[in-house]
């Protein structure tokens, strides 16, 4: 019995020492042609091919992660076979041993083929053992018992084994599943038979050979060119795909160089730049940098440098303003800091020493460096969440006697709370806003008062160990603390009432509040959490523990991750990642205002790149209103004015206008007593209908409510408003459907429908298609006649869907259940044409092409479907692991985009249908998308609440503008059509601002 189809006949795993062997093997393979009686022949891996094609050869570098890279991954789970490379260099090799390993877990162990080019199986030295660890043992049946010890049967290309011919023989015999013997004796006989047939033909050759030869050249350049070009947009396409914008841009910029200029190439690669165009400034900060921080107005940047010197600049200007040595990198045991005040004017670092028996506080002024404070403190915790008060006056940290103690910068005299209200300090910490003043104990408690006011001091219990770190929201208005058992807790100020409570498995380090959201990040040594402090809710939980290495948005949207030297800025609500920073990271943070990120490399580069382009905006609703039913999860719908503004309804009730592409709010427009399900609009004026079955219009111009409706407290799950502004329709989940007259709010009609997505006005507003009894009927507005009633086919299934064309004279319709029954209707004629779409579900919604000659059917399953119905030919569009839930044309129709329950928006191609892009990412399921008038902007909803924007142009610069930027930023370089890292040379391009 055959299996499903993979793109791979085998994936070739070796050392890159026996990088020539591999390259030899993989163009023989792939060149060798099966014996044509074999051809067909049936295999456990399926019917044999002519060729043995296509074979994948690991051609990067090994990877910058821990983990096999996300292509290599796929490409395994693609292959039929491995063929492993047996050498000693290939025995020690981590990666090859990892891939095997991974092969074997797909349950192929029966398919790993082994090939000696160097070495000994199963030597006594064991620096001339060639077989992997991984290719010795199978995993046991039960995942749980030790492995199973395996002898491996390898051909052996040496010369005192097989002999390359008889082993490259021997891995065809297995590759195909036929016996050596029958292999060799029909490779023999068509040895023979070729001999024979260039005897007979040799003259002829002769006398065609200069023309022909120089013909086969030409072709044979050509084929190869074409071959070389087509793999590097793959490669760059299947990197994007993974998530690597860096390494994706590299292979399509040289595609694009070389001649490649498709719109599908021009979006991947505009996608793939983003990340390097978002780099806006460099500076050189002279020495590798441990430590980054700015001050809380974003105008001061400080770093600690491996030499042990602080230096800083001002910002956005990046002038350098300071340079002074603060730390003996080598003389400590650990530092905290640096640490500045919010105005940028001092700058503290705490420090133990390597002894461990003392620590020392020390603060300067910028940019004079002088030392304002040079002072023992406690040597068991230097952690400093915000150590000075609001005008950078005094500084708070753990004196040797285990009590907070604060020192006055200005006079040098200390004060200290009383002992009896301390037991043994181990953290303490101003409030942004200086009005608070905090202190954890070893005992879990912690204590809070107005600084200067003793005795407004309070003790906050819920914590049962050391209190390791504290954080005060940038209003001063809530204050959490987190203790070495992981536990946290979270209290609203002034009244001290516990507002949340959470925590880690392990100790939580570091907690840190957004200063524009009412989100916490907390970091533990079981990975980073992100927490809503309004409700204690969980976000989103990371398992790399990365110590320190964390920096949370100040909206709280985004969480940047240092993970092996690679800055990885995710999604907070959905987990999921944006993009990559692949610049050898060590350090990054956002700045305060939200717009920028700043990361620091091991060759001392400091580079503030732009952090909104994935995505462009984002804008949320409100809290539920009211109680909506429990089977709908409460989502965000939206619709475009003519003007390419925004409109949307959500789950509060509220219908609110939005600038477009940057999604500034603009005003609320109006507001149901529900939620709000569904939207429509002509272009100037919108409907909205709610949950309770409440339907409201207003005029965007004039901002004002000109209709109020009731559908019967019935869920209205579709909307329609006719072009001309004149009629409205709704469609509600009891599968009713009402036509109303706008001007005076009239029922004009009712019906009972197939379903409530059955239903379009002509864009010419002379027409209501609706799917009825079974049957499309085309409606005249003007008289409320049927002129039309035609079933989709001879077995009359229920209509699921109903779209008019531009022109208004075609009509699209397609059946409500399994049947896939698809067909094309005109206003002015009966049946034009009919399709039937395999695995459907039921259609819910059809969008002709704005050219009228495609149409995009949805209630396909996982993908959406493209029914061009001049040729009558199908195609898939999009690869969801959930449902889609909705599909839209480019304004060109060159690309589709569609939304599905995996929370992702898909961009493919509209001709080939291949998926270009994962563009949009949300928490839940992506409900509505659209494109921009331009086509430059990607709009999407979801039912996590938000709306957003994405950058969909096409790459606009000349192929060589864009290769001389890839060539100072990007750490990858094209050899071949492979990857390999290089070091970066920011100068190319940046004036880089010397360090001070």
């Amino acid at each position: 019995m055959s299996e499903q189809p993979y793109r791979y006949w085998a994936f070739i795993s070796y050392s890159h020492h026996d990088v020539r062997a591999a390259e030899q093997l993989h163009r023989w393979l792939e060149r060798y042609a099966v014996p044509r009686r074999l051809v067909g022949r049936a295999s456990p891996a399926g019917p044999l091919p002519r060729r043995l094609f296509p074979i994948f050869r690991d051609r990067d570098e090994l990877p910058s992660s821990a983990e096999l890279g996300g292509v290599i991954n796929r490409a395994l789970g693609e292959s039929r076979y491995l063929i492993v490379l047996c050498s000693p260099e290939a025995a020690k090799s981590r990666w090859v041993n990892e891939e095997i390993r991974q092969f074997k877990a797909l349950g192929r162990a029966d398919r790993v083929l082994a090939l000696i080019v160097d070495g000994e199986p199963n030597a006594r030295d064991p620096q001339r053992e060639c077989f992997p660890p991984a290719l010795l043992c199978d995993e046991a049946a039960d995942g749980v018992s030790a492995p199973i010890p395996v002898e491996p049967i390898a051909a052996d290309a040496r010369r005192e084994g097989d002999g390359e011919v008889l082993a490259r023989m021997k891995l065809v015999s297995g590759l195909l599943n036929v016996g050596l013997d029958e292999l060799l004796r029909r490779e023999r006989r068509r040895r023979i038979r070729r001999r024979i047939g260039w005897a007979a033909g040799i003259a002829a050759v002769i006398a065609l050979a200069a023309t022909s030869l120089a013909i086969q050249r030409d072709r044979f350049r050509e084929t190869e060119r074409l071959r070389r070009l087509a793999q590097l947009v793959e490669n760059g396409r299947r990197e994007l795909l993974a998530g690597s914008q860096m390494r994706a841009a590299v292979f399509l910029s040289a595609a694009y160089s070389e001649g490649v200029d498709t719109p599908a190439l021009r979006f991947m690669l505009h996608q793939a730049m983003q990340p390097i165009d978002a780099l806006n400034q460099v500076i050189d900060s002279g020495a590798p940098v441990l430590k980054l921080k700015l001050s809380g107005d974003d105008h001061t940047l400080v770093t600690l440098s491996s030499a042990g010197e602080l230096r800083a600049w001002s910002l956005p200007d990046a002038k350098p303003i300071a340079r002074f040595p603060v730390l003996d990198v080598g003389g400590v045991q650990s530092y905290c800091g640096p640490t500045l005040s919010e105005d940028g004017r001092r700058v503290a670092l705490a420090s133990i020493a390597a002894s461990g028996d003392r620590g020392v506080l020390k603060v300067w002024s910028l940019p004079d460096g002088e030392l304002l404070l040079d002072q023992a403190i406690a040597a068991m915790n230097c952690s400093m969440a915000s150590p000075f008060n609001r005008d950078a006056s005094a500084i708070v940290a753990i004196a040797p006697d285990e009590r907070p103690r604060v020192w006055s910068l200005n006079s040098g005299v200390s004060w200290a709370p009383p002992t009896s209200m301390l037991a043994r300090t181990s953290v303490a910490s101003f409030s942004p806003d200086g009005q608070w003043l905090a202190a954890g104990n070893r005992d879990g408690s912690v204590w809070l008062w107005k600084y200067g006011e003793i005795a407004s001091a309070r003790r906050l219990i819920g914590l049962n160990d050391v209190v390791i770190g504290v954080d005060f929201s940038a209003a001063g208005d809530l204050l959490v603390a987190s203790s070495d058992d992981g536990a946290m807790r979270g209290w609203d100020l002034p009244d001290a009432k516990v507002a949340f409570a959470g925590g880690h498995a392990q100790q939580v380090y570091r907690v840190e509040l957004a200063s524009r959201a009412k989100r916490l990040l907390s970091s533990g040594l079981d990975g980073e959490r992100v927490w809503r402090t309004d409700t204690g809710g969980l976000l989103y939980a990371g398992t790399i523990n990365t110590r320190t290495s964390s920096a949370l948005r100040s909206d709280g949207e985004q969480l940047c991750k240092i993970d092996w030297r690679q800055a990885v800025i995710a999604d907070v609500v959905s987990s999921k990642p944006l993009f990559r920073l692949d610049t050898d990271t060590t350090s990054a943070l956002f700045t305060r205002g939200g717009t920028q990120l700043l990361s620091a490399d091991s060759a001392g580069n400091v580079m503030l790149w732009s952090d909104h382009f994935r995505p462009l905006a984002s804008a949320t609703h409100g809290n539920k209103k009211g109680e909506p039913p429990t089977w709908w999860s409460a989502s965000v719908d939206f619709t475009q004015i003519s003007d390419g503004r925004l409109v949307s309804g959500g789950q509060d009730g509220r219908l609110l206008l939005w600038s477009a592409r940057d999604l500034t709010p603009l005003r609320s427009l109006g507001e149901l007593s529900a939620a709000i399900t569904t939207i429509a609009s002509d272009g100037t004026r919108v409907a909205a209908a709610s949950v309770a079955g409440e339907i409201g219009v207003w005029d965007v111009t004039n901002q004002r409510e000109l209709l109020r409706l009731h559908a019967g407290g019935v869920f209205v799950s579709t909307l329609l408003m006719s072009r001309d502004g004149r009629y409205l329709f709704s469609g509600d989940r009891s599968n009713k459907g009402k036509l109303w007259r706008i001007d005076d709010g009239q029922m004009l009609s009712e019906y009972a429908m197939d379903s409530r997505f059955a239903a379009d006005f002509s864009p010419d507003s002379r027409h209501l298609a609706i799917g009825q009894q079974r049957e499309v009927q085309l409606i005249e507005l003007a008289s409320l006649t049927v002129e039309q009633r035609v079933p989709l086919s001879n077995d009359s299934p229920l209509v699921g869907c109903v779209n008019f064309a531009a022109d208004s004279k075609q009509l699209v319709a397609m059946a409500d259940d399994a049947s896939g029954v698809v067909r094309l209707l005109s206003t002015q004629q009966p049946q034009q044409r009919q399709t039937v779409v395999n695995n459907s579900t039921g259609c819910f919604k059809a969008e002709f092409s704005h050219d009228g000659k495609k149409v995009l059917l949805e209630g396909t399953g996982l993908s959406a479907t493209i029914w061009e119905p001049e040729t009558g030919r199908l195609l898939k569009v999009g690869e969801h692991a959930g449902t889609v839930f909705d599909a839209r044309w480019s304004a060109d129709d060159r690309f589709v985009v569609t939304a599905g329950t995996d929370g992702l928006a898909q961009l493919s191609d509209a001709s080939s249908g291949i998926l270009l892009q994962n563009l949009a990412i949300h928490a839940g399921q992506v409900t509505a998308v659209a494109f921009s008038a331009d086509d430059g902007t990607v709009y999407s909803a979801a039912d996590d609440g938000r709306l957003r924007s994405w950058d969909a142009r096409l790459e606009s610069r000349p192929a060589s503008s864009v290769a001389d930027r890839l060539a100072c930023i990007s750490p990858w370089r094209l050899e071949g059509v492979a990857l390999v890292q290089r070091p970066l040379n920011l100068g190319v391009c940046f004036g880089k601002v010397p360090s001070p």
